[in-house]
């Protein structure tokens, strides 16, 4: 069966939380990115200011992934991601207003942070559940590709309102969610989906989910490749366009995610796909750090700008092996019951591993901006790690293709 038949045959249910998922990107990427620019042309803050905001959403955002994966199972998914949403709605129409409080501000950029924290774990739950049976693989690989659409679109549509001069890429952020919030109102309640699709049967979580958790071997597996993945990618929010801007000037930051988003958006789902033909999730996310480690092995020889961007291209090829790979083991290996939960603590273990990779980033480059060597080694050290233990898990007497706790 082709790829394009196997996403033709996802059910109504999963073709609309897809949609949702979509939505939503553009919505919320249509306003951060440029909220700093907001607050500083628009508002008249500080740049300090600022740029303080984007730490507060990531504050917010994965201080609330493990409540979020906990309401998920204690509910439902769909319940979950409803109060993301209207919390997410509220705050761009209070931005939309012009208040000017900083202490308001901050609140606000916490609480949008706490929104995705809440929608996140829930979002990847409910497709899971409503596409049970189907491509694990192909259905969060084309996930993935979906919410980079939204980005695109909705980092487009917020470049375009502030180079107006307009703030109205609040309200536009604040529709398309409301558009999406209408959608989730069209999905079955959870124990409306047919049993094939879903575990709703089983017993509900209880404070030992997270010890059962911490005995499943394939989901510890996924937790330590997702840190050590959120160490790798935070490089390319932090030293990479550091490294490059002031190597060969500002354009070189476009070009690093023109790069990252032409091969997320074109290869992620058909090299997935293919990769699952072949080999174990094992083995195509062990590609995928190889593909890091090679990235990092030649980062230090590179002079021009072009051959910096095809290593970002080689980077983006481990990016798009690992992230999805890492959802699609998770949703196998862990009962419906508990999925919200298992996604609330796989984010808390790239919380780990991204803010770790940004301390390692501002640490190194403070030191030698232009010579960052030992960043670099570092960052290989790490994806040799991803590739030993995939490797581990690979081989047939470690590797247990869908272990189920409980």
């Amino acid at each position: 069966m082709s790829i394009l038949s196997e996403v033709r045959g996802f059910s109504a249910p999963t073709r609309k939380t897809l949609f949702v998922q979509w939505l939503t990107s553009i919505g919320y990427f249509s306003v951060i990115p440029f909220l700093v620019v907001y607050l500083v042309r628009f508002q008249h803050f500080s740049a300090e200011f600022a740029t303080l905001q984007l730490s507060l959403f990531l504050i917010g955002q994965y201080g609330a992934t493990f409540l979020g994966g906990l309401m998920t199972d204690r509910f439902s998914p769909n319940l979950t991601m409803k109060y993301g949403l209207i919390l997410q709605i509220a705050c761009y129409l209070v931005f939309f207003t012009g208040i000017s409080q900083s202490g308001i501000i901050c609140v606000l950029s916490t609480t949008v942070g706490i929104s995705k924290g809440l929608f996140t774990p829930a979002a990847k739950t409910l497709v899971a559940r409503v596409s049970a049976g189907s491509n694990k693989i192909l259905l969060f690989s084309f996930r993935s590709t979906v919410n980079n659409v939204g980005v695109a679109l909705g980092s487009a549509i917020g470049g375009l309102f502030i180079t107006a001069n307009s703030a109205s890429f609040f309200a536009i952020a604040a529709a398309s969610q409301l558009i999406a919030l209408a959608v989730l109102f069209t999905l079955p309640a959870p124990a409306a989906i047919p049993a094939g699709h879903s575990h709703s049967a089983s017993p509900p979580v209880n404070k030992g989910t997270v010890r059962q958790l911490g005995s499943n071997l394939s989901f510890i597996a996924a937790c330590l490749l997702y840190c050590a993945f959120n160490f790798i990618y935070m490089q390319l929010e932090s030293a990479f366009p550091l490294f490059s801007s002031q190597k060969w000037g500002a354009m070189a930051v476009s070009a690093i995610f023109m790069m990252n988003a032409a091969v997320v958006i074109l290869l992620q789902v058909l090299v997935n796909v293919y990769l699952n033909k072949w080999l174990s999730p094992w083995l195509s996310m062990c590609l995928g750090f190889m593909a890091f480690s090679l990235t990092f092995s030649l980062l230090g020889s590179v002079e021009s700008l072009g051959a910096f961007i095809i290593l970002i291209g080689f980077y983006t090829l481990g990016e798009i092996t690992v992230d999805p790979t890492i959802d699609a083991v998770t949703s196998e290996a862990i009962p419906a019951r508990m999925l919200g939960t298992a996604f609330g603590v796989l984010g808390i273990a790239g919380l780990i591993g991204g803010v770790s990779g940004n301390a390692f980033a501002g640490r190194f480059l403070s030191l030698a901006l232009n010579q960052p060597a030992t960043l670099w080694h570092s960052c290989l050290a790490v994806s040799a790690l991803g590739v030993g233990l995939t490797l581990l898990f690979s081989l047939k007497k470690f590797y247990i293709k869908q272990t189920q706790v409980g």
